[in-house]
């Protein structure tokens, strides 16, 4: 990877050009990896951009050092852009649908219902790591805790 590697996230705002955080829809211009990374950081925040820049065997301290999102560095594009749970979000209810319909998909979504050990007991996973949507199982887990959650079959 160039060190001076540019990802390039295209934002488009449903309002004005000084449209909150909240109303921004992001395009990626392509699909390579940085681009991805930077999408991953204004959406879902710094951790879960991390837990996937090494979940793909990247250095993240320098990834973060030589990747810009937009002309900013990827920190500061997901500080501009990641909007943290507020409280309101806690009472929403959240619909999780699995990818697909292979084991560790499965294991994902009754973690969420069950528990982590007890999903791992039951597709017999205890000691493997295991990635939902780029972040350990642990984190996946804790990330809908004390959260309505309503798990639904993949669409394949």
């Amino acid at each position: 990877m160039k060190l001076s590697t540019i990802a390039t996230v295209a934002v488009l705002s449903f309002a004005s050009l000084s449209a909150s955080a909240s109303n921004v829809v992001f395009k990626a211009v392509d699909d390579n990896f940085e681009t991805q990374a930077c999408k991953i950081a204004a959406v879902d925040g710094m951790d879960a951009a991390k837990d996937f820049i090494e979940g793909n065997n990247q250095n993240y301290k320098r990834f973060v050092f030589s990747v810009f999102c937009n002309g900013m560095s990827i920190t500061s594009f997901a500080k501009q852009y990641h909007v943290e749970s507020s409280e309101d979000e806690a009472e929403q209810v959240i619909a999780l649908v699995a990818e697909n319909s292979n084991v560790e998909s499965k294991l994902c979504m009754d973690a969420v219902v069950l528990g982590e050990d007890a999903a791992r007991q039951k597709y017999g996973f205890e000691n493997e790591t295991v990635m939902c949507n780029f972040k350990p199982l642990k984190k996946f887990v804790k990330q809908y805790a004390n959260r309505d959650v309503i798990v639904r079959p993949s669409a394949d």
